[in-house]
């Protein structure tokens, strides 16, 4: 039977023979290439390091040289500037022996090179959502893109859930009306937990498609635990861990690897930070000190989770607990190469810390992932397309423009009667106007997005909230949240692991100035949506909680941590339902919630509670659950909270939506073109996602009665009365379930610096 690598195209055969060594193709590559010359959709899945790009891009080489391929044949679609960077050598390599080219086109690209000849347009082009739809806003649109074939897109778990990938899934169906045809997609991805519903996410009705799902082959891995409550002995862990190591740090949140950067300067050659708002050179510094070959510690957010080649590691450290199974596997692949162990070392400050942490690791090892679902409700991204079509054809009748943007994938499933709720909306606020029996864009539109604001119409990302840091020479050494930025206060700030001085800004053009300082006592903070435990990660901890005893090898300090950790809470627990328990220290009533829901359901049910409750009670959101405060005396504060949670299960949406911390339109971009009574439906279902969190509460059991009222509770303290106690005088004021401080940070680095786990 002849092979895949036999059916190539001679002069790619020759190019992996020459370039890789290679005589035949590996497993993914083989079932990829087969299942792709059925002309199919596809979703690769397969370990990082696995050989998913050159999966992916050796059907299209092949076809490309057989084809005689002219113009833009595939586009290469990726979530980070960075990837793309680092995959056009890699992509490069496979293009050029047989003549074909392939270019980057993103906004780090110097102008002079994004200028793409329309005689000599590139076979492969590597781009972000954003650019790509700038090139399809233009004029050249239909030629460039008429030779369309393929579209690659990588890291596709990255896009999925989010409002990205809501303008992704659009720009693939234009994308087809652009080419005139199916333009083949091909999506890769290391981590999914319902890989089925994400190929149909990516295929769409009425489209062949198929997985290609390779598994990760065995592998020995090393995991060890480090709890440690002081900072600066953490800092003292982390330095004996990596010196003399290529290792990679994940902090938390940017504030956290900026303050780590600052503990270690000095005591390790080779640091370097890296994260999304530090400057490019800055985070090219510590990509290409990862490929040198020498020790050095880079200590990074969720930057380097992606598939950036990094080179060979020696060990992975995570700070704190993972947020995610599937972020953890990415974590988890970065190393472990070339027949060497997988070496994972988490730095945790508290033993709930480790019970997340352990959690994590056995979802992981019995293979789950938190399954991703795209927005149900993205109107505002409806709203953007509308306007971009508007401005690209000028003029045009509604019902087409309803019917063309209301037929993309991401939309079908919104109703007719919504879609004109959009539009009336648009024309109301002057988005829209018309023109006998036309529509155009209006003043409105004109307004907000003209002249150097039209490019925001071009992204779904929220901008406008950063500062540019810039030298009085005129370099960037990154950007800072506004909110910082003009923010008073003596003292220096970190950013790059270096110590800055502000001696100017300029809040017109969103400019701070700085020259180099000392560290200082100032803290960087940026603003976005709270983090913490998925509720993958929360439910697997539980199972812990309950007394269940993990498989995994523990030496015996951390086993004597966990079972320290457990002692008044094992065999209390459900495992997998809501369990409520109550105890006192003498003077104070307190009630523990345990849950499966995670930091973000718990945030929700926190508010509903408080609610419920009254003003006058305390509720505190953790990844665990809830500790709920000054709702009765022993016997009746359980009571009363069992109470609230039946009352949260027979409530509405509407209901529970209510008592949730409102999300002004101006946090999402476009939000302020979409009817308000819309927004907030969007709002409730794709940020707090109510539907599922109430499916879930109505099928969990709660496990509650006055005879679990424990008065060893009281003596001891179980590790939530230890998080009680670490809490201080501050936690007193937290009477709403809103979870965190206001600084918490966006996505990318999810999790807030101070918010406690237990």
């Amino acid at each position: 039977m002849t092979g895949a690598y036999d059916q190539l195209h001679g002069t790619l055969q020759v190019t992996l023979l020459q370039r890789l060594g290679w005589h035949s193709l590996r497993p993914l590559q083989e079932a990829t290439f087969s299942a792709a010359s059925t002309g199919a959709d596809l979703l690769v899945i397969a370990p990082t390091a696995g050989g998913k790009t050159e999966a992916a891009m050796l059907p299209v080489v092949d076809r490309a040289l057989k084809d005689g391929a002219r113009g833009v044949y595939c586009i290469y679609l990726s979530p980070l500037k960075a990837l793309i960077n680092d995959q056009l050598d890699r992509i490069w390599g496979l293009c050029a022996p047989g003549r074909l080219t392939a270019a980057a086109f993103h906004g780090d690209v110097p102008p002079s090179e994004r200028r793409l000849d329309p005689d000599d347009e590139p076979h492969v082009l590597l781009i972000t959502p954003e650019s790509l739809e700038v090139l399809l806003h233009g004029p050249n649109a239909s030629a460039r893109f008429g030779p369309l074939r393929y579209v690659v897109i990588d890291e596709v778990h990255a896009f999925v859930g989010t409002d990205r990938g809501v303008q992704v899934r659009a720009l693939l169906d234009r994308l087809d009306r652009v080419a005139g045809r199916d333009v083949q997609r091909i999506g890769l991805s290391a981590t999914v937990g319902n890989p089925e519903d994400v190929l149909e996410w990516l295929s769409g009705p009425g489209r062949r498609h198929r997985l290609v799902r390779i598994p990760s082959p065995p592998a020995s891995r090393q995991f060890s635990f480090c709890v440690e409550p002081g900072e600066a002995r953490r800092a003292d862990a982390l330095v004996r861990l990596v010196r003399g190591r290529r290792a990679l740090v994940f902090a938390r949140s940017r504030g956290e690897v900026e303050r780590l950067s600052n503990l270690l300067d000095g005591r390790l050659p080779g640091l370097y930070c890296h994260h999304s708002s530090v400057s490019s050179m800055t985070r090219e510094k510590a990509e290409t000190a990862s490929k040198s070959g020498e020790p050095f510690c880079i200590v990074c957010t969720s930057t380097l989770e992606l598939g950036i080649d990094i080179g060979d590691l020696d060990l992975v450290v995570q700070t704190g607990p993972p947020v995610s199974i599937s972020s953890f596997l990415q974590r988890l692949g970065r190393t472990g190469r070339r027949d060497r162990p997988a070496r994972f070392a988490f730095l945790l400050s508290h033993p709930c810390e480790l019970v997340l942490a352990i959690g994590a690791v056995e979802a992981a090892s019995r293979g789950e992932a938190e399954p991703i679902q795209p927005p149900a409700r993205p109107y505002h991204v409806l709203a953007q397309q509308m306007l971009l079509h508007l401005i690209r054809v000028r003029r045009t009748r509604l019902s087409a423009l309803t019917d063309l943007v209301g037929s993309l994938g991401p939309f079908r499933e919104i109703s007719r009667e919504e879609v004109a709720q959009v539009t009336d909306y648009l024309y109301e606020e002057g988005y829209i106007a018309a023109d006998g029996d036309l529509v155009m864009v209006g003043p409105a539109t004109e307004k907000a997005f003209s002249g150097a604001h039209r490019q925001e119409l071009f992204s779904v990302l929220r901008g406008g909230r950063d500062y540019r840091a810039i030298t009085p020479d005129g370099e960037e050494v990154g950007r800072l949240d506004a909110r910082f930025a003009r923010s008073e206060g003596e003292g220096a700030f970190s950013l790059g692991g270096r110590g800055w001085a502000v001696v100017g800004r300029d809040d017109a053009h969103g400019l701070v100035i700085v020259e180099p300082g000392t560290a200082g006592q100032r803290r960087a903070f940026w603003s976005g949506e709270k983090g913490g435990a998925s509720s993958l990660v929360a439910a697997s901890a539980l199972r812990i909680l309950s007394g269940r005893s993990p498989s995994l090898p523990l030496d015996g300090q951390t086993r004597s941590i966990l079972e320290e950790a457990l002692v008044n809470v094992s065999g209390k627990v459900h495992p997998s339902g809501v369990t409520i328990l109550e105890s006192s220290n003498g003077t104070m009533i307190r009630v523990l919630v345990l849950t499966p829901f995670g930091a973000a359901g718990n945030r929700v049910v926190a508010s509903f509670v408080h609610a419920y409750l009254g003003a006058r009670s305390i509720v505190r959101p953790t990844d665990f659950g809830l500790i709920v405060r000054k709702v009765g005396r022993a016997g009746e504060a359980g009571m009363r909270v069992n109470a609230a949670l039946e009352a949260m299960r027979s409530a509405s949406l509407e209901d529970v939506a209510r008592t949730l911390p409102p999300v002004p339109a101006s946090d999402k971009a476009f939000g302020p073109l979409v009817p308000p009574p819309l927004f907030h439906r969007m709002i409730a279902e794709d940020h707090y996602h109510l539907p599922d969190l109430l499916a879930s509460l109505t099928r969990s059991r709660i496990v509650w009665d006055s005879s679990e009222y424990d008065d060893a509770l009281h003596d001891r303290g179980g590790p939530e009365e230890e998080f009680i106690a670490r809490e201080g005088d501050g936690s007193e004021k937290v009477r709403e379930g809103k979870g965190g401080s206001d600084q918490g940070e966006e996505p990318e680095e999810s999790g807030e610096d101070t918010e406690p786990r237990f």
